[in-house]
Parts: C-alpha cells; structure tokens; sequence
C-alpha cells in the first residue's frame, strides 16, 4: 500500500507522491490518473508545449487535448494555466523532497 505525500493541493486539484514507490498522483477537475516520477516531469514539458497551442483559442473554449495514456482531459486555456500551476508546484516541491533526502 502506497504511503503518499501530498506534494500540493489547490482550489483545481492536488498532486501526491508515494514516500516508497515514487508513484505519482494527480487530480485536477473531475480527472485522478496516477505516473511514474519520471513521466510525471515528461508530462510537465508536455504541458508547456500545449500552452503555446492555447493562445490560438479564447481563454474559456473547451479547446486544448491532453492525452495521458489511453485516457484524455479536455480543458479551456484558463483551464490549462490552473493545471500547468499546479504541476509546476508540485514539480518544484519534488525537487525540494528529492535533495532534502539525498544520502551526503
């Protein structure tokens, strides 16, 4: 059984982090999909790649695809800079685990 951390939780959603395995979860919306440490950071530089996409759209048409696996979020531009927020949050406040913990 996973012991998680929770890395960060918001108003949009939250991200965790198993202390044993590493398994990362992210909820945003109505979406909760789980990923390894490393796709996790994968799926952050996804998500900046998108952004670029979200400026050809107004700010609250259902417009941006994000594919995760064999699942897909659908979500606005606005919608997108919540979830990149997030992300990048919980992206930082591994990174901050990571070196915290590293053996001397």
């Amino acid at each position: 059984m996973c012991h998680t951390k929770v890395l960060v939780n918001n108003r949009n959603g939250f991200v965790t982090r198993c202390a044993e395995c590493s398994k990362v979860q992210i909820a945003f919306g109505t979406s909760l999909f789980g990923m390894s440490i490393k796709d996790f950071e994968v799926f952050a530089n996804y998500l900046y790649a998108k952004r670029n996409e979200a400026e050809a759209y107004g700010l609250h048409e259902k417009c941006i695809h994000l594919k995760n696996g064999s699942a897909m979020m659908i979500l606005t531009p606005y919608e997108l800079e919540n979830f990149i927020d997030l992300i990048e949050t919980a992206s930082i406040q591994n990174l901050i685990h990571e070196c915290l913990n590293r053996p001397n």
